[in-house]
């Protein structure tokens, strides 16, 4: 009995466990739906503090301080009462004004339920109904007509609210620089400026506060904010500029001031007006001015500017404000290539006009970075077109500014601003996601500001480790796709700055690191091996005229040769590198091919047999070695082009004796009859017996009378023993025929 109890007892444990695990996976389960609901209500909610009720009753939900059907009744009861408040919200901005887009976001009106949470009064049978029944927006958009209509009238309201409120503000603040920069002078008027502005500042955000917002009078008092802000902007760049009342430190703190109040007061405004007029007015009080007196002035202004531009991007909530975000870019590149001209004008350093430069490239950088990480392609586009514009900027103060004369300045330039580019474009990469290929246009800028900025520099040593730092950099990265039209880019230009390094041994490096680089081609390898092989060849030529001609008094015609066995050796790498074993081949090998055949032919204009005789070596190896299978240059008269071409060197090598020349193409004649019976080839046998005879004729007709006796003995000599040899084969072969017919 006693074991039997123990055994019930025992049950009923296990099923009180199993009861209880069953009561833990149902509660997960509501948890992890009512969790799911929340989720969803925040990516609904446009109110922040909805969003903080919504996160508190996670905590409790996660917590155990509330039951799921606890957080699941407050919630359908607070979504409730969130969709009547922003119809309401929603209700008077329809009745105040006319919506520049009919098609908005979407907002959850009565009668309108998110998708998994039910009305309690459709449970009941009916229809939820707001209190002034509202339809919901998406139903308002009218018919096709009504919609060409009003965004005809959109068009309209767009023309008048933003384009001519912007032309206005950016007449009072013109006059307003113009007050301040001539008419103006001593302290007290100069703090004058500041509480005026300050004052517009204040008054704007008072009525915007009473006003609603959407309302005519909400932006247009939006549109004064940003007079007040650049008026500031303004006011602080006069007192330290025109009227002296302030220092540089003093007005830097200022301007990060102004740049902090200016990002508080457009976040909690959902327009870019305030950014925009903000910064017109920041950057057009510099127009009026006559004149910076000291670089240091030119500097503290750059350095401002840098704030107050990157302040501008963090100022907004909303990352996409693509309208604002072009015309900040456009505005920046406008008023960089001004501040250039008065920087030109006053005679500023270089080094402080690139540093200035520089300030507005790494803003363009950051803008890029922040807002187009995802889409917004039109934004990336234009910041990486106005970033090219600004390295050519560099290109054009690091060569050709006046202080570019001085060796060392300009090396000390150089060298500052590639660091800074440099530094830029490597923290602004880490700074993207790993898996956006945007974030590879930072090398892009890099290289070429490293290329561009030492092109012409006094330093040849200078230009030699930009480009093969460059070079090797490019090539380490050449596997990633984002980089292969930089690795085209790069190669060319390395093998261009080659051939004009050609007086100094340096280019001898650069040879060397263009062929090595054929050992890392990843992609577009005829482009390459095309690039690397005329570089080479125009490197080659250029060392010869300078050291062999010039220095050691050879002839130039070795030129031919050389170039010759240069295309020769580059046609058996780019055939048996590793990385390119299975590309195909054949479209590189035949222009190598007719390069050679170039060379080839204008020997001819040298005159010198011997280096006809080299030329006709060098050719005849090149024919046996390149026309094989296996660079798809194979051809089934190989060895008839072989005597072909032999018989034309033999014609045209400027040989002084025609004994000579008979004795050479006796022996062709021989080889055509040799390789026709080795490869049965019946036209090579023809060829070689037609040859002989032509031969033999000319002994007859034309050598035995231009030449001694001597030359006569020795030339019928060598052509009757070669004759011998010929007939000899054929006799042979006419044996073997014999034996093989008696033997069948």
């Amino acid at each position: 009995m006693g074991g039997l109890a123990g055994e019930n007892n025992q049950n009923i444990d296990e099923l009180n466990e199993a009861r209880r695990l069953r009561y833990q996976a149902e509660l997960l389960e509501q948890k992890a739906k009512v969790r799911a609901r929340l989720v969803q209500l925040k990516e609904v909610s446009r109110d922040p503090d909805y969003n903080r009720y919504l996160e508190q009753m996670m905590k409790d939900l996660e917590s155990g301080r509330a039951t799921p059907q606890q957080v699941e009744r407050e919630a359908q009861r607070s979504y409730d009462k969130y969709r009547q408040r922003m119809a309401q919200i929603e209700q008077r901005k329809r009745a105040a004004y006319v919506p520049v887009n009919p098609s908005v976001d979407r907002i959850f009106l009565p009668g309108q339920n998110l998708p998994g949470i039910q009305d309690p009064a459709a449970e009941r049978g009916t229809s939820y109904q707001g209190n002034d029944g509202l339809k919901p927006m998406m139903e308002s958009a009218g018919s096709t007509e009504g919609n060409a209509k009003q965004q005809k009238k959109n068009i309209e309201y767009k023309v008048g609210v933003h384009v001519f409120s912007m032309i206005g503000a950016i007449f009072v603040l013109m006059a307003f620089a113009i007050f301040g920069f001539y008419f103006l002078n001593g302290f007290v008027q100069g703090m004058g400026l500041y509480g005026g502005a300050l004052l517009l500042v204040i008054v704007s955000r008072v009525f915007i506060r009473r006003q609603q917002e959407g309302k005519f009078y909400y932006k247009f008092w939006q549109v004064i904010t940003g007079i007040g802000i650049g008026g500031l902007y303004a006011a602080n760049l006069i007192n330290y500029l025109a009227l002296h009342t302030i220092n540089g430190l003093v007005a830097m703190s200022i301007t990060l001031v102004i740049a902090a109040g200016t990002l508080l007061v457009s976040r909690k405004s959902k327009s870019p007006v305030i950014r925009m007029i903000g910064l017109v007015g920041c950057y057009i009080c510099f127009l009026p001015v006559q004149g910076i007196k000291t670089d240091l002035e030119f500097l503290m202004i750059s350095v401002m500017l840098l704030f107050i531009n990157i302040g501008s991007i963090f100022a907004e909530k909303r990352k996409e404000q693509s309208v604002a975000d072009l015309f900040h870019l456009a505005l920046n590149l406008i008023f960089t290539l001004i501040f250039m001209r008065v920087a030109w004008r006053e005679e500023i350093a270089v080094i402080y006009r690139i540093i200035y430069v520089i300030t507005s490239f790494t803003f363009v950088n950051i803008l890029c970075r922040k807002k187009c990480t995802l889409g917004n392609t039109a934004l990336f586009c234009a910041g990486c077109a106005v970033n090219g514009i600004y390295i050519f900027l560099l290109f054009l103060l690091g060569n050709f500014a006046l202080e570019m004369g001085q060796p060392e300045m300009a090396l000390f330039i150089h060298l500052t601003a590639k660091t800074l580019v440099i530094s830029i474009c490597a923290v602004i990469f880490l700074l993207w996601p790993k898996d956006n290929g945007r974030r590879w246009v930072e090398l892009y800028y890099g290289v070429c500001a490293v290329l561009l900025l030492g092109a012409f520099s006094e330093y040849t040593l200078e230009i030699v480790i930009s480009l093969l730092t460059v070079f090797v950099f490019t090539k380490l990265l050449a596997g990633q796709k984002e980089v292969i039209a930089l690795d085209c880019i790069v190669v060319f230009w390395v093998g261009i700055r080659g051939f004009f390094l050609t007086d100094t041994w340096y280019c001898w490096l650069i040879a060397a690191a263009l062929v090595l680089s054929a050992f890392k081609i990843k992609h577009m390898y005829l482009y390459h091996e095309m690039v690397i092989t005329i570089s080479i060849l125009l490197i080659c030529q250029s060392q010869f005229f300078f050291y062999l001609n010039k220095e050691y008094g050879l002839d130039r015609g070795w030129l031919y040769p050389a170039s010759a066995g240069t295309l020769l050796v580059l046609f058996l790498l780019f055939n048996h590198l590793p990385g390119l074993k299975n590309k195909n081949q054949q479209v590189y090998n035949r222009i190598n091919l007719v390069f050679m055949l170039l060379y080839y032919l204008g020997v001819w204009f040298c005159q010198n047999y011997i280096l006809s005789s080299v030329m006709m070596v060098l050719g005849a190896a090149t024919i046996v070695i390149v026309f094989r299978k296996r660079y798809s240059m194979d051809v089934s008269e190989k060895y008839l082009i072989l005597a072909g071409f032999l018989t034309y060197f033999t014609l045209t090598g400027h040989y002084g004796s025609p004994v000579i020349v008979s004795i050479f193409l006796m022996v062709i004649s021989l080889f055509c009859v040799g390789a026709g019976f080795r490869f049965s080839d019946k036209k090579e046998r023809i060829c070689g017996l037609v040859m002989a005879a032509f031969v033999c004729l000319k002994l007859v007709v034309y050598d035995f009378r231009e030449v001694e006796a001597v030359y006569r003995m020795v030339v019928f000599f060598a052509v009757g023993v070669i004759a011998l040899l010929i007939s000899f084969i054929y006799v042979k072969l006419e044996k073997r025929i014999n034996s093989v017919e008696e033997t069948g």
